[in-house]
């Protein structure tokens, strides 16, 4: 069950990506406020500073969720550093 804070990340994560599932958004507005997470904190600098941080958690959910970024990224190590078109290839799929 969501907070009244993680329910108001979730449905403005929906307004902002309307095409991120429900549950998506659900799930990234919890890892938002889970302590020791990278989260993205509490909302300081008004409604500007809380969109552009959502749109980084989706851009970082995107990434580790429906990708290969973590292991593309261990492997850049060796050779060079990841393509990250399919993250944007999602994000345009989230609406944005």
């Amino acid at each position: 069950m969501l907070k009244k804070s993680q329910l108001r990340k979730a449905q403005q994560i929906g307004i902002l990506f309307p095409g991120c599932p429900p549950d998506e958004a659900a799930a990234i507005a919890e890892h938002t406020a889970r302590r020791g997470s990278g989260r993205i904190g509490p909302d300081r600098g008004g409604p500007t500073a809380g969109e552009q941080a959502l749109t980084l958690a989706v851009i970082a959910a995107v990434r580790h969720i429906h990708t290969d970024y973590d292991e593309l990224l261990v492997g850049a190590f060796a050779s060079g550093i990841p393509d990250l078109g399919s993250s944007k290839k999602h994000l345009r799929g989230f609406g944005r």
